[in-house]
Parts: structure tokens; sequence; C-alpha cells
């Protein structure tokens, strides 16, 4: 059994898949949420950047909120997920993070991060 569906169908469809799966998402990396919850929505939002090839600003903006997180190991698996899947908008949103965030600790890392990404493109 097959599905027909026309353009408009189709990207309605993703759409709604798109705005479904960052909700989710949203919810899951919330802070009063356990380690391992954050550390799966992390994987999840990886996998689905590379091998779906997603390019979805929420996302993206979802991967970038998580390096605020109080956890050095959420904290450590973000930067290298952002490292894995760069792009300009995610270099973006990070510039954009730099000047909302207030502590000195983690505006370093995205400093550093920043700069990472700076040079490798």
């Amino acid at each position: 059994m097959s599905f027909v569906l026309d353009k408009k169908e189709s990207q309605e469809i993703r759409k709604k898949l798109s705005i479904d799966l960052c909700d989710n998402f949203i919810r899951r990396l919330k802070p009063y949420q356990s380690k391992e919850t954050k550390l799966g929505a992390l994987i999840a939002i990886r996998n689905l950047i590379r091998e779906s090839k997603i390019n979805d600003p929420i996302l993206f903006s979802c991967l970038v909120d998580s390096i605020t997180d109080s956890d050095s190991e959420i904290v450590s698996l973000v930067i290298k997920i952002i490292k894995e899947v760069s792009n300009e908008d995610i270099l973006e949103l990070l510039n954009i993070k730099l000047q909302e965030v207030i502590d000195t600790k983690v505006k370093k890392e995205i400093e550093k991060l920043i700069l990472s990404l700076d040079s490798k493109s």
C-alpha cells in the first residue's frame, strides 16, 4: 500500500511533523528533565540534522539554547554536536545567544566555540 501526496500536502505534513518534533524536543530539554532525557533529545536532534538533512531553525535553536544547561556533560555534548552539524544559521544563533547570556563561563564557552567554527569555515 502506498500513498500519493501532492507537493502541497507533502509540505504541510512535513511542517506539522517538524513542529511536533520541535515541541517534543523543547519539552525534553527543559532544565527539570533528567540528564538521560536531555542526552537522548540531543542525540535525536543530531541524528535528525545529520541523517535526515532537516534544516529547521527551531531545531537549531533548541540545540543552541541547550548550551546554557547547568550540567557540564550536557554542555559538552551540545558543543560536540554543534561542531559536527554547524552551519551559518547555527553560527548566527550562537552569536545571538552570546549577547543574551549573563554567565561569564558560558560566554567564554560560546566565544571559544564561535572562534573554532569560524576558523573551520
